[in-house]
C-alpha cells in the first residue's frame, strides 16, 4: 500500500508496504523480544508478555488484513457485534464488545485511506456527506460546551461524556466508511444476506417448542432486544422479496418467510413491546405501498373499516403490558426535560449531562435521575437544536437519495436494496421516538445498544456507495 502525503510545493511519497508476510515477521521479532524480557525480568512475566505478544501478532496481521481488504471488515463488524457475546471489561457497568472494538479500527483504516490514498480509493459525493460531517462536528462542539456548569449539580462523568461522544461519531463514521467499501455489489450482497441468514437461524430456534426454542439464544440478549435488528430483518428480506424480480421462487419465499415469521414473532411473542413490532410492520406496509400503490390505496378505505372493527385488539396491542405507564412516564419526562432543554438551546447541555442535571426537577413528584427514551428529545439534550436540525436533515438526504435512485437502481438486488432501504429509514425514524434505538444514548441502552444500532448507519452507507456505483455506470 502507498501512502502519499501532499505538502506545499512539494508532493512526498511514503511507502508503506503492508504483507500478510510482514506481520508475521513483525510478531516474530515481537517473540524474540519477550524472550530477552523474560531472560532479563523473570519467568514470572512469562504468561502476560506471551499473551501480549500473541495478541500484538494478531493485531497485526489483523491490520494488514483489513487494509488490504476493509470490505471485510464490515463482514467482521456484523460478526463481532451481533454473533460475539465476550466484551472487554471496562471497570464500569458496561463493556466493550466487538461492533465498537471493530468500528474504531475500521474507522482509523478508513482515515488512513481517506488522508493519504484518496486518489486510489476515490471521494464519495452524495447530499447526505455535509450533514453528517456537520451532525458529528456539531457533537464535537457540544461536548466543548458541555465543560461549562450548567447547574448546580455535577455532570456526567468525563468517560460517560466521552463514552457518549463516541457513539455520535462511531455512528456518522460507519456510514461514511460503508459508503466508501460497499461500492461492489457483491459485498453489500453479502453483508445483506449474512444478516437476513443470522436472523433467521435466531427466527427458526425461536418456533420451537419448549426447551428446544432455548437454542435460539445463541444471540446475545442486546440484539434480540434492539429495535434495529428487527427492523431491519424484516425490511431487507420483504424488500428483497417483494422487489428482487430475478430471486427465483424458493429464495424469494424464503425471504418472504423471514419478513413474515418475524412480524408473527412481534405480534405473538414481543406484542408487549411496541419498538419490536411496529416500526418492522411499518417498513413491510411502505414496501407494499411502493410496489403496488394503486391496489393499496384502492384498498384504503377497506383497510380503514377493518382497523375500525378491529379498533380493541390495536387497542390492546397499544396497552399490553406496561406500554401504558410507559407512555405516561415519557410524556412526564417529556415536561420535566424543558426547563433543562432551554438553559441552552443551540448546543445541548452535552453528550450524556442532561441525565445528572434531571435531579432538579421531578418526574411525577419524585427527584430521581431520568432519560427522555427518545433519541429526538435526547439530541435536543445533547447537541441542542442544531444537532436535531442536522440530524434531520442528513436524514431526508437519505430518504432523497433513495427516492431518487428507486428506479435508476438495475432490476434485481440493487433496486430492491434501495427500496429496503427507504423503507427501513422511515420505520427507523419512528422507531427514534420509541426509544434511542439509532443512537444510543450512554445510561440507557449504552454500548450494548450500539450492537443493533450499527444497522441502519451501516445499510444507509450501503444505498450511498450503490449510489456511487450508478454515477459511475450512468
Amino acid at each position: 500500500m502507498s501512502l502519499r502525503l501532499s505538502l506545499p510545493g512539494s508532493s512526498v511519497l511514503v511507502s508503506v508496504r503492508w504483507s500478510v508476510r510482514g506481520g508475521l515477521l513483525l510478531g516474530l521479532g515481537l517473540a524474540v523480544l519477550a524472550v530477552g524480557s523474560v531472560l532479563a525480568m523473570g519467568s514470572y512475566t512469562l504468561d502476560r508478555i506471551v499473551i501480549l505478544q500473541l495478541a500484538m501478532v494478531f493485531g497485526s496481521a489483523s491490520l494488514t488484513f483489513l487494509f488490504q481488504c476493509p470490505q471485510a471488515g464490515l463482514a467482521l463488524l456484523l460478526v463481532g457485534g451481533i454473533l460475539v457475546r465476550q466484551e472487554i471489561a471496562t471497570g464500569t457497568h458496561t463493556g466493550l464488545h466487538g461492533a465498537v472494538l471493530m468500528s474504531a479500527v475500521l474507522i482509523a483504516v478508513w482515515l488512513v485511506h481517506h488522508v493519504f490514498e484518496r486518489e486510489r480509493h476515490g471521494q464519495v459525493f452524495s447530499r447526505t456527506i455535509v450533514p453528517l460531517n456537520l451532525f458529528m462536528v456539531t457533537a464535537l462542539l457540544a461536548f466543548l460546551v458541555g465543560q461549562y456548569p450548567w447547574f448546580p449539580v455535577p455532570p456526567a462523568s468525563l468517560s460517560a461524556q466521552l463514552g457518549q461522544l463516541a457513539i455520535f461519531l462511531f455512528s456518522g463514521g460507519l456510514f461514511l466508511v460503508a459508503a466508501h467499501y460497499l461500492q461492489d455489489t457483491r459485498w453489500l450482497k453479502g453483508i445483506a444476506y449474512f444478516f437476513i441468514g443470522a436472523g433467521s437461524i435466531h427466527l427458526a430456534f425461536r418456533l420451537l417448542p419448549g426447551l428446544l426454542s432455548s437454542l435460539g439464544a445463541f444471540l446475545p440478549d442486546a440484539v434480540t432486544r434492539g429495535s434495529m435488528f428487527w427492523t431491519w430483518l424484516v425490511a431487507l428480506s420483504a424488500g428483497q422479496a417483494i422487489m428482487n424480480r430475478e430471486l427465483r421462487l424458493i429464495p424469494r419465499l424464503t425471504m418472504a418467510a423471514v419478513a413474515l415469521t418475524a412480524i408473527f414473532i412481534g405480534l405473538t411473542q414481543l406484542r408487549t413491546w411496541v419498538s419490536g413490532w411496529f416500526p418492522p410492520v411499518l417498513s413491510v406496509l411502505v414496501i407494499l405501498l411502493l410496489r403496488f400503490p394503486i391496489p393499496i390505496l384502492a384498498a384504503a378505505p377497506a383497510i380503514v373499516f377493518l382497523s375500525l372493527l378491529s379498533a380493541g385488539y390495536f387497542t390492546d396491542l397499544a396497552t399490553a403490558g406496561d406500554n401504558l405507564y410507559s407512555y405516561e412516564t415519557r410524556v412526564a419526562a417529556m415536561k420535566s426535560l424543558f426547563p433543562l432543554l432551554a438553559a441552552n438551546p443551540v448546543l445541548g447541555l452535552g453528550p450524556a449531562n442532561y441525565y445528572h442535571y434531571t435531579l432538579l426537577y421531578p418526574i411525577l413528584g419524585w427527584y430521581i435521575k431520568f432519560n427522555s427514551h427518545n433519541n429526538y428529545l435526547d439530541l435536543i439534550g445533547q447537541t441542542g437544536l442544531v444537532g436535531l436540525a442536522l440530524f434531520l436533515w442528513f436524514a431526508c438526504a437519505v430518504l432523497r437519495t433513495a427516492w431518487k435512485h428507486r428506479s435508476q437502481a438495475k432490476e434485481g438486488f440493487e433496486r430492491a436494496y434501495v427500496y429496503s432501504v427507504l423503507a427501513g429509514l422511515f420505520a427507523t425514524l419512528v422507531a427514534a421516538a420509541l426509544g434511542d434505538w439509532v443512537i444510543p444514548f450512554i445510561y440507557n441502552t449504552g454500548f450494548p445498544g450500539f450492537r443493533t444500532s450499527i444497522l441502519p448507519w451501516v445499510f444507509m452507507g450501503g444505498l450511498i456507495a450503490l449510489e456511487q456505483r450508478l454515477r459511475r455506470r450512468a
